[in-house]
């Protein structure tokens, strides 16, 4: 065995040596039963210090490679010669497709899985599927409707790409994202009134995905991370999966309950704050511009950063207008996550992070190393819909159908008002948070809206700590039609006259 080493290398010197003996074990070049030289020797061939060679041998010995025998040195103990018996007598043996006759056990897969990915709750995904399959009327899914796509205007701009002879759109992009299309975002977020460069956008999928990619790079076993309660299971499950522990706070009329936030901060310490700070998913709360003052302070204070994801504050009826938490963060301490997913066609799948420079090159590295290129074509798309005033065009159109859809809703579920149902009639977003009377069934109640073809998200689903909540339930009604919003809401009365003990 000739082990060599390389000094320059970054691999440490004596991982390079425990490379070479483990590799040359598994080949069969050491075989089990043979001694390796002693310390001293493997110090004396290799120019390593004994100490070096003695955390190769212990490594190796760890993982099952080599055995220490007192007074002799070092074996290999790991078995390379195939045994002579066979468990599965007749294991050769195949039918006439060529399939073999006996069935070895199956691999057990679930006891091999992550504990955090069986324990996960699948709810939330599982509802969001099947109440957009077939005829269903779905409130609990959060998709752009048809009428808003705009789609005209996108043929056309997919068509001058094709024909502009620019064979780029066709090619991957930069890890980072497409640099017209960052350019054309700096513009579009200074009217927003935040002060970004291309340097500090990172694009990417969809919220999931930035969340995952700020848990992988900031959070480890044993973090905490502080958000609102209710809040979006995106949220907490990325940072659960993480290994962290999720405290929440709940939320009051103009967002989370900073005082408790505070002394959440001062005991536990967390990685994160994060919020939703415009039309909050579940509730549709706006955070009030106070909260987010106290908020910042809070964050300058103690340097804990925040995640502030903003996607529905496009989508506001009123005229008030609050600058996001990173419009008014002079520090850089905000990461801040927009995403399109309810004012754009929802295939184009385009959401994109705002922060520190540094921190926004880590993520574009850690998106290599998953999905090495973002879609080039729909940036491509996306980039010239934001450079003709398209987008924000287009996100006025969308404003004023989600108006018309929210009134529709509450107006027609007057009936359930009367039964002792509870909400607000939303300001914005696509959000109806929803309080059922104390004397409702809720399992009740849900089962037979399935069955009647009507889906909602129940409350429960969107509290981290999941014992509260099951007197609730959240209505989107960003994806049905007029008609379909009428028949459910008729459905949703009935039903809940029903389920009343």
């Amino acid at each position: 065995m000739n082990i060599k080493i390389s000094k320059g290398h970054q691999t440490p010197v004596f991982r390079q040596v425990a490379n070479q003996i483990r590799e040359a074990i598994l080949c069969g070049e050491l075989r089990e039963g043979s001694f390796l030289p002693s310390e001293r020797e493997m110090a004396g061939m290799t120019g390593l210090h004994r100490n070096t060679v003695a955390r190769v041998y212990q490594e190796l010995g760890c993982e099952g490679y080599l055995e220490a025998i007192r007074g002799r040195g070092h074996i290999v103990s790991f078995q390379t010669e195939k045994s002579d018996e066979t468990p599965f007598p007749n294991a050769g043996n195949t039918d006439g497709e060529g399939r073999l006759e006996r069935k070895y056990p199956g691999v057990p897969w679930f006891a091999l899985m992550r504990n955090e990915l069986v324990d996960c709750k699948s709810a939330f995904d599982d509802l969001f599927s099947k109440s957009c399959a077939g005829r269903n009327i779905s409130f609990a899914s959060g998709l752009v409707p048809p009428e808003a796509y705009f789609e005209e205007d996108i043929k056309e701009i997919l068509n001058e790409l094709t024909k502009s002879g620019n064979e780029n759109i066709f090619n991957y992009s930069h890890h980072q994202g497409l640099h017209a299309l960052r350019s054309g975002l700096c513009s579009m977020f200074r009217m927003k009134g935040i002060d970004v460069s291309p340097s500090e956008i990172l694009v990417v999928n969809e919220t999931n995905q930035a969340l995952d990619y700020l848990a992988e790079l900031f959070t480890e076993k044993g973090d905490t991370v502080i958000t609102e309660s209710p809040t979006s299971p995106d949220v907490y499950r990325a940072f659960m999966l993480r290994g962290a522990t999720v405290l929440s706070v709940p939320m009051e009329r103009d967002g989370a309950n900073i005082d408790m936030m505070k002394t959440l901060v001062e005991r536990r310490r967390p990685k994160f704050i994060c919020v939703s700070s415009g039309f909050h998913d579940p509730t549709g709360i706006v955070m009030s511009r106070e909260k987010r003052t106290r908020l910042l302070e809070l964050s300058y204070r103690h340097m804990i950063p925040i995640i502030e994801e903003d996607s529905s504050s496009e989508i506001n009826f009123t005229e008030e207008r609050i600058p996001s938490i990173k419009a008014m963060d002079k520090n850089g301490n905000t990461v801040y996550i927009y995403s399109m997913a309810l004012t754009f066609a929802p295939g184009f799948k385009m959401a994109f992070v705002l922060g520190n420079k540094q921190v926004v090159k880590k993520l574009s590295y850690l998106q290599s190393m998953h999905i090495m290129n973002p879609d080039n074509i729909n940036q491509s798309i996306i980039a010239h819909c934001i450079k003709k005033g398209l987008y924000m065009k287009n996100t006025h159109k969308i404003r004023e159908l989600y108006r018309e859809k929210a009134l529709l809703l509450s107006e027609c579920l007057s009936e359930a008002r009367s039964l002792g149902l509870r909400f607000d009639e939303p300001k914005g977003g696509v959000y109806l948070w929803c309080r059922l009377p104390e004397t409702a069934d809720f399992k009740r109640f849900q089962n037979d809206l399935t069955r009647r073809g009507v889906y909602i998200m129940p409350g429960s689903l969107f509290f981290p700590e999941g014992t509260t909540g099951s007197d609730y339930m959240r209505l989107n009604y960003s994806r049905p039609d007029r008609d379909q919003i009428k028949k459910g809401a008729r459905i949703l009365t009935e039903t809940l006259r029903t389920s009343l003990r």
